[in-house]
C-alpha cells in the first residue's frame, strides 16, 4: 500500500470530527503532486473500547486516481456510444483491467482492517483476562469486611446497632455484587465460564425462584403469579437461574406498586418457553436495540428511582448466547414488557436440584461449640475476621500464614475438626498444599478451600486433596451451613 498523502487539514478537518463522534467517514481528495493530480479516498474508521467509547481512529488512503480516470473515460464513451463502436471493445477491456487492479487493492484494504481490528480484540481479551485474574485481589478486603459486619451483627444488643449492622451489610453487598458482576463479564468475555449441562425439570428451578421473589414482591405490594408446568430440559442449570434472577429482577424493579409479575412456561412442540411478563413502565423503542449493552438505562423520561448499572440485562444476553437459546423482548412504553426464553426440549430422566438455600444450622445460636477450627490466611484482616466470626458460633479458632505456622498448631492439638484455608498464599504457595500436608497427619480432616478462582485447574487442585470449595467473597451464612452439616457428629475423642 503506498503511503498516505499530506492534505490540508482544513480539508480534513470536518471529517475527522464526525469519525472521532463515532461515525464512519469515506470522502475523496485531489492533490497535486510532483506536477500531476491525484485522486485519493480516504477511510476514517472510529476505534472503540468495550464500553462504546471512541478512543481514536484508523486512517487509510487509497490511491484511486487510475479508478476514476477509468471511471470519467467510461462516461465519455457512453456519451459517444454510437460514433465508437469499434473502440468501445478495448475501452471495456481496458476498464475491467483496471477493476481487477482494483479489487486487488481493496482486498489488500480490507486484509489491513482485518488485521488492525484482531490487534484490537486481542488487547481487549488480555485486559479481560487480567481482569478475571485480579479477582482475589478485588475480593480480598471485601471478604474480611462481610466477615466483620457478620459478627458485629451476631454480637449487636441493641436496636441501633443492629439497624447500622445491617445499612453496612447492604453497602457491602452492593460492592460485592457490583465486583462479582463486572468480573463476571470479563470472565464471559475472555471465554473463561464453561457451561455445565445436564437434565433437570425446568419447572424446579421456576419454583425454586418463584418461592425467593414472591417475597420480594410481596413486600412491594406488586402481585407476582406464577404458571409452571413439567418440562425436561438440558442446559446449565446455575447460569440459567442468573438470566432469570436478572430478568424477574428487573421486571419487578419497573414496576409500580400494585402492578403486575406473571411468570410463565408455554410449550410447543420441541421446545418450551419461559416468559415474564409485567405491567410496569416499559421501554422506549429507541432503548429496545441497545438494552444488551454495558452501563445502558432507560431514556429519559421513563426512568424510575430504582437505580441499576446496566450489566444485568448484558451479563443475560451473554449467557444466553453461551447457551445457544433465544432470548426475544417487547414492550409498550407505559404498558409493561415481555421477555421470552426460548430452550429445546429433552428426552430423559431428570436430576432434582438442590435448593441453594439449604440451611442445616437453624435454630442453633453456637452451632460450632468446642470445635477446633484451623484458619490459614496470609491477610491479616480475614484471620482476624475469622476468629471474631468462628469464635461467635463457639468455635476455638487457630490461625496460620504458613505452611509451618498450620503444622505446628496441628502438633499441638489432640484433634483438629476442620481447616478454612486460603488458596493463595505468599510466595506462590497454594492452599492446596497446605491440606495435603494437614490429611497427611489426619486423614479425615474436613478441609475447605477459599478462593476467588473459578478455573479448572483450581478444581483439580482441590479435588485431589479432598478439599470443599467456597467462593470469595466468603458469605458467612453458606460457611455456616456447611461448617454444621459437616460437623455434625464429633468424631470419636482420642484414647487417654
Amino acid at each position: 500500500m503506498k503511503s498516505s498523502p499530506t492534505l490540508n487539514s482544513r480539508l480534513r478537518e470536518p471529517y475527522l470530527k464526525r469519525a472521532l463522534e463515532g461515525r464512519r467517514q469515506r470522502f475523496e481528495v485531489a492533490v497535486d503532486r510532483v506536477g500531476e493530480r491525484h485522486e485519493y479516498e480516504a477511510l476514517y474508521v472510529p476505534h472503540r473500547d468495550e464500553s462504546g467509547t471512541v478512543q481514536g481512529i484508523f486512517v487509510l488512503y487509497q490511491d484511486v486516481t487510475e479508478r476514476n480516470l477509468a471511471k470519467r473515460a467510461l462516461e465519455e464513451a457512453n456519451e459517444t456510444l454510437e460514433a465508437r463502436v469499434t473502440e468501445r471493445t478495448l475501452a471495456l477491456q481496458e476498464v475491467n483491467s483496471q477493476l481487477a487492479d482494483e479489487n486487488l487493492r481493496r482486498a489488500a484494504t480490507e486484509v489491513a482492517l482485518s488485521d488492525a481490528k484482531r490487534i484490537a480484540e486481542q488487547a481487549n481479551v488480555s485486559k479481560t483476562r487480567f481482569l478475571a485474574a485480579a479477582s482475589h485481589d478485588l475480593l480480598q478486603p471485601l471478604n474480611a469486611a462481610r466477615l466483620f459486619c457478620t459478627s458485629l451483627s451476631e454480637r449487636a444488643e441493641t436496636a441501633e446497632i443492629r439497624e447500622l449492622t445491617h445499612h453496612l451489610e447492604g453497602a457491602l453487598g452492593s460492592a460485592e455484587s457490583l465486583i462479582s458482576t463486572l468480573l463476571e463479564i470479563s470472565k464471559l468475555d475472555a471465554g473463561a465460564l464453561k457451561k455445565e449441562e445436564m437434565l433437570f425439570d425446568l419447572r424446579e428451578l421456576v419454583g425454586q425462584l418463584s418461592e425467593e421473589f414472591r417475597i420480594i414482591a410481596d413486600d412491594r405490594q406488586i402481585g407476582f403469579t406464577t404458571r409452571m408446568r413439567s418440562a425436561v430440559v438440558q442446559t446449565d442449570p446455575k447460569l440459567l437461574r442468573r438470566v432469570l434472577q436478572n430478568l424477574i429482577s428487573n421486571a419487578l424493579r419497573y414496576t409500580d406498586r400494585g402492578g403486575r409479575v406473571l411468570v410463565a412456561m408455554r410449550m410447543r412442540d420441541t421446545e418450551v418457553l419461559i416468559e415474564i411478563w409485567d405491567t410496569g413502565i416499559g421501554i422506549h423503542p429507541d432503548d429496545l436495540p441497545v438494552i444488551f449493552d454495558e452501563f445502558k438505562r432507560l431514556s429519559e423520561g421513563i426512568q424510575t428511582d430504582q437505580k441499576g448499572l446496566g450489566l444485568g440485562l448484558s451479563i443475560s444476553k451473554r449467557i444466553i448466547d453461551l447457551l445457544r437459546l433465544q432470548l426475544t423482548v417487547r414492550s409498550i412504553p407505559g404498558r409493561g414488557s415481555l421477555f421470552r426464553i426460548a430452550i429445546p426440549r429433552a428426552l430423559g430422566t431428570p436430576i432434582p436440584l438442590r435448593s441453594p438455600h439449604t440451611r442445616a444450622d437453624a435454630g442453633l445460636s453456637k452451632p460450632l461449640q468446642d470445635r477446633q477450627i484451623l484458619v490459614i490466611d496470609n491477610d491479616s484482616s480475614i484471620l482476624q475476621g475469622m476468629q471474631a466470626l468462628l469464635g461467635g458460633w463457639g468455635a476455638s479458632v487457630h490461625v496460620a500464614a504458613t505452611l509451618a505456622d498450620a503444622l505446628a498448631v496441628q502438633t499441638t492439638l489432640d484433634r483438629l475438626d476442620a481447616a478454612l484455608v486460603d488458596y493463595h498464599l505468599d510466595h506462590g504457595e497454594y492452599g492446596t498444599r497446605i491440606i495435603a500436608a494437614l490429611r497427611e497427619q489426619q486423614p479425615e480432616l474436613l478441609a475447605i478451600l477459599i478462593t476467588a478462582d473459578r478455573d479448572d485447574e483450581m478444581k483439580q487442585r482441590a479435588q485431589r486433596v479432598g478439599a470443599t470449595v467456597l467462593h470469595k467473597p466468603l458469605k458467612p451464612a453458606a460457611l455456616r451451613s456447611l461448617l454444621t452439616l459437616k460437623l455434625r457428629v464429633k468424631p470419636p475423642q482420642p484414647a487417654a
